[in-house]
């Protein structure tokens, strides 16, 4: 019976591990780069509150389109004020005021600079004196009603500071320059962390074929091992020859396991700007073919500063810095101006007794007053305005001074990222050309070692150089994809070329 629960035992643990190892491989999450770059748009935090940030600030040009659109305000008010007794009897000495007021005003700024308000009031009075006229012979009240219709019409218009269209509609194009700003920045944060993620996953890509290299040159020296311990036993090789293989065994299985801590490392460096549970495992499963790698961008530098000019974010937002730095200094220069506007404003005050009449033009008194000026403000000996425009100046030259330089700096990182990209190419040809060598020179060693032309020495040595070469060519490739990434990066294409095209959230 014991023999049997432990054979039921063993069963279970065997059955429990071929499930685990099952579930296991089928819960790897395998990537390709386009997976990578997906889910780093859309699950990296810094990527979401540059999104969030750039809804709030999209508000901001809502509220400077509203500037120009008429403000309305309604008031209603009801007012009484009486030393009537609570029989309602009038005396000589009662006095009476009962009021009912709708106001309504609207406040249009044009985009001249002008100030434009109508003011509407309707008002329902009844208001008495202490004379007895109001009362009846019963002393009763005989109140009469009265309805008052006020129209005010105004008008300022600014005629130096403060006037014309540029300078009125400046505060709206700066609003616009600052949601482009926004919208670029959101861009710019997502080419830099998708182009880092793009260089990480790469990097984990690099480590998984650096591992199964490792791996591979282990299991050809346990298997050359192996081979060379039979030659010992036949007594065609010294067993002093044998030390050299067990070293070369150990020396690989050491490379082995640092390989594999290198590759946790960037599984780790992966997940965490993808935002992905830390416990996923993962597997980069792009192909990066080591034969005919094909250039990917044009290579043609007068293309693509034309391009980089057009799309760079970090240019785009100086360009833009500068634009706001230009109505800055227009607007400190306005405000050194003398302050004179043109005022003017007509009124109408209409009586009614009735409130039907208010619709028409039954009114019982009627009276009209307009008004037209100049009015002038400035105060002299205050020097904060000369000090805005000389601030405004200077901000303008710095401006301008970073656009210059920052289109140096592109032209710069261009041609160098240009000729990085060509000799990573070259570097791809050498190193593929020096790996077909080690493998034919390790071949011919093998042969010869066969024919006990060669040493076990010389074995380890030629399998050393190809796990080497193997490295180099390996490392030539990343390099070279890497390299195409930032020139890509540099000239502001890399969320087209992804298809990204959610910048707006």
């Amino acid at each position: 019976m014991k023999k049997i629960a432990n054979l039921i035992i063993c069963s279970i643990v065997i059955i429990n591990f071929f499930v685990f190892k099952t579930n296991a491989k089928e819960d790897i999450l395998k990537l390709s780069l386009k997976d990578a770059v997906i889910l780093t748009n859309k699950n990296n935090r810094e990527i979401n509150n540059a999104k969030l940030k750039r809804k709030s600030e999209q508000f901001d040009l809502l509220v400077e389109n509203d500037k120009f659109r008429p403000d309305i305000s309604v008031s209603t008010s009801i007012e009484r004020k009486s030393d009537i007794d609570n029989k309602k009897n009038v005396t000589k000495d009662s006095n009476v005021i009962d009021q009912y007021k709708i106001s309504t005003s609207v406040d249009l700024k044009l985009k001249t600079g002008a100030q434009l308000s109508m003011k509407w009031d309707g008002i329902k009075k009844r208001n008495y004196s202490t004379s007895m006229d109001y009362a009846d012979n019963s002393g009763n009240d005989s109140r009469k009603k009265n309805y008052n219709q006020l129209i005010d019409f105004r008008i300022n218009q600014p005629l130096a500071k403060n006037s014309g269209l540029k300078v009125n509609t400046s505060s709206l194009e700066i609003a616009e320059i600052n949601d482009k700003i926004s919208k670029l920045t959101l861009k710019k944060t997502q080419i830099d962390i998708i182009t880092q993620a793009i260089i990480i996953y790469r990097n984990l890509l690099y480590a998984q074929k650096q591992y199964e290299i490792c791996n591979k040159s282990l299991n050809i020296s346990i298997k050359q091992y192996k081979f060379n311990k039979k030659l010992v036993e036949k007594g065609r090789m010294a067993s002093l020859d044998l030390v050299q293989s067990e070293n070369d065994v150990a020396n690989k299985k050491i490379d082995l396991i640092l390989s594999e801590n290198q590759l946790q490392q960037k599984k780790f460096d992966l997940i965490k700007i993808l935002d992905i549970d830390t416990n996923t495992p993962i597997y980069a499963n792009e192909n990066l073919s080591i034969t005919d790698i094909p250039n990917t961008i044009s290579l043609d530098y007068r293309n693509l500063i034309i391009i980089a000019f057009l799309n760079n974010p970090d240019l785009l937002i100086r360009q833009a810095q500068q634009k706001k730095s230009e109505i800055d200094y227009m607007l400190a220069s306005n405000a050194k101006k003398f302050d004179i506007s043109l005022i003017a404003g007509y009124s109408i005050d209409n009586e009614f007794n009735h409130l039907t009449n208010t619709l028409g033009k039954n009114y019982d008194n009627r009276s009209t007053s307009w008004d037209v000026g100049i009015l002038f403000n400035h105060t002299f000996g205050d020097l904060s305005d000369d000090q805005n425009y000389y601030r405004a100046k200077i901000n303008l030259k710095i401006a301008k001074n970073n656009v210059v330089d920052m289109k140096e700096d592109i032209q710069i990182q261009l041609k160098n990222i240009i000729q990085e990209v060509k000799i990573r190419k070259k570097q791809i040809e050498l190193s593929k050309k020096a790996r077909l060598l080690s493998e034919k020179k390790l071949a011919i060693e093998l042969k010869k070692l066969d024919m006990g032309r060669s040493s076990n020495f010389q074995i380890v040595s030629f399998q050393n150089d190809l796990v080497k070469s193997e490295t180099i060519e390996l490392l030539a490739i990343i390099d070279y994809y890497n390299a195409i990434t930032q020139l890509e990066q540099i000239i502001g294409i890399t969320l087209s070329k992804w298809t990204i095209k959610n910048i707006e959230p």
